[in-house]
């Protein structure tokens, strides 16, 4: 079982529907992106999810806040909780606010997951 296992069921949670067709169009290279920035096992699927459509948001633009994010989760155990404040105080918050505080709350709710 990879980390990817069940993704697109996860990602379908994250609103792909919302996301462009170029997302939905580019989705196999957006997991493999994905999977080169993630380097801890025991990243929950949720947050793995979070992080592509991160990298679909972020990575050509803003790669700095994408890095911080997965700076976090790549930590043993990954900081779900300091992900979502490190997105909460990124630059792009400015751009899309209710995207970027969306993103940090569901982030933020793996914490809640990993704690039960």
């Amino acid at each position: 079982m990879t980390k990817f296992s069940g993704i697109r069921r996860e990602i379908t949670k994250a609103r792909i529907t919302a996301w462009d067709e170029k997302a939905k169009k580019d989705f196999p290279k957006l997991c493999k992106k994905a999977e080169k920035l993630l380097t801890n096992p025991s990243i929950h699927p949720k947050a793995v999810g979070i992080i592509v459509e991160l990298v679909f948001l972020l990575s050509e633009k803003h790669p700095t806040e994408l890095e911080l994010v997965v700076s976090a989760l790549n930590l043993d155990p990954p900081q779900y909780h300091t992900a979502g404040v490190l997105m909460k105080s990124s630059s792009w918050v400015k751009i899309m606010p209710t995207r970027a505080a969306d993103i940090a709350t569901r982030l933020q709710s793996v914490a809640k997951i990993r704690q039960s």
